[in-house]
């Protein structure tokens, strides 16, 4: 099936005649979309190459590191001075940067990078008592480095303040396993553990 497709010469965006999308189901419209989206995406940052292919994969941007790394030391800088908000505004900012790596980067440091952004957005979120949020970004940690005692610990500290005890300390127990010295998580498995005793 040929779609009726053009480029835009100036920004080489590439676009399907309109009455054609709307000839289209509601699923096959979608479908398209999202695949004119990612090829959108990849021809941006083609184009925005000052090479003729893409670089090797371990090759990382040097200049969106620096971005990403600046936002987070303000961050770091508002949350010590007790600036959750604003701190969370940085670090929200840098895990939106972050993603926007291109696709040949490695995928191993972009993981390494957003956990560790989002851990430090948790935290905030935990500090501003926003704990849905917090568990979000805690979940998503666990998700992608499904070994990391920091992303459960912190996983388990929201659900011990929404009352689930059960699921904190199978959470302390997971961290603990990880990291049998840590006082934190220690002293948060044995106040779960103190809670869930309780008649």
């Amino acid at each position: 099936m040929s779609l009726p497709v053009t480029v835009d010469p100036a920004t080489k965006a590439i676009s399907v005649d309109a009455s054609f999308i709307d000839s289209l189901g509601e699923e096959s419209q979608k479908d398209l979309n999202e695949k004119l989206l990612q090829l959108n995406d990849l021809s941006r940052y083609l184009t925005g190459l000052s090479l003729p292919v893409p670089p090797a994969p371990n090759t990382i941007s040097k200049q969106l590191t620096d971005q990403v790394n600046k936002l987070r030391a303000h961050g770091v800088t508002q949350s010590k001075a007790g600036k959750h908000q604003e701190a969370l505004k940085h670090f929200t900012l840098a895990v939106q940067l972050a993603l926007k790596r291109p696709p040949w980067e490695a995928a191993l440091y972009v993981i390494e990078e957003v956990c560790g952004l989002l851990a430090l957005r948790a935290d905030s979120y935990m500090a501003l008592n926003l704990w849905p949020e917090a568990y979000t970004d805690a979940s998503l940690i666990v998700l992608l480095v499904p070994t990391d005692p920091k992303g459960h610990h912190r996983r388990g500290r929201c659900l011990q303040t929404i009352g689930k005890y059960s699921e904190a300390r199978v959470e302390y127990l997971t961290a603990s396993a990880a990291l049998p010295q840590d006082t934190s998580i220690k002293e948060s498995l044995a106040e779960v553990e103190a809670l869930l005793a309780k008649p």
